[in-house]
């Protein structure tokens, strides 16, 4: 007996709630920007690095509005009927999210004064140091193996899977800069 060829699943394409998701998340970026969250910064001896420094820190930050919203976008998708699991690169974006949940609340708490004196120094250092300068820069990398080997799959990923790899390798760039152009202090 000879086995009829099954068909190719379709691509996900994302629809206008989706878009309007992106553009909802990259608000949120920007006024989680104005939060104090990384250490502070000097320029070092290149002459344009405190006019860039700001900017960097800025882009750094970029796709975290989005990372946030990532339990929005996937109940989206099984709203309309989603029928795969979860994705690597939708895993990493899972890992993203717990961190940037976790920096953002703390840097909220610090901003508000809420947290005693005695822990403000070790959560205004350590927590982004050890987020921005160690696990941002892993789940980068790990998002740049998936992507490669994602070149050689088969089927058509969710559109959140290469979205999610992207959020996760885009702060490896400004993040380089700023190791390039700054002191931490």
């Amino acid at each position: 007996m000879s086995r009829a060829p099954t068909a190719a699943v379709p691509a996900s394409r994302p629809g206008f709630l989706d878009f309007f998701l992106l553009l909802t998340g990259c608000a949120v970026s920007l006024l989680l920007a104005r939060l104090p969250l990384l250490p502070q910064l000097t320029p070092n001896e290149v002459p344009f690095a405190a006019d860039l420094l700001p900017q960097l820190l800025t882009l750094v930050r970029l796709p975290e509005g989005v990372i946030l919203l990532w339990p929005v976008f996937y109940l989206l998708q099984l709203a309309f009927g989603r029928s795969q699991g979860l994705t690597a690169g939708e895993w990493l974006w899972i890992l993203a999210w717990l961190g940037t949940v976790l920096v953002t609340a703390l840097a909220a708490l610090l901003h508000a004064g809420l947290l005693p004196e005695s822990v403000r120094p070790h959560v205004r250092l350590w927590p982004p140091v050890v987020w921005y300068f160690i696990l941002v820069p892993s789940l980068a990398l790990v998002a740049v193996v998936l992507a490669i080997i994602g070149l050689f799959r088969r089927e058509p990923p969710p559109w959140t899977h290469p979205l999610g790899l992207a959020l996760l390798v885009w702060p490896a760039l400004p993040l380089a800069g700023l190791l390039v152009l700054a002191k931490i202090s």
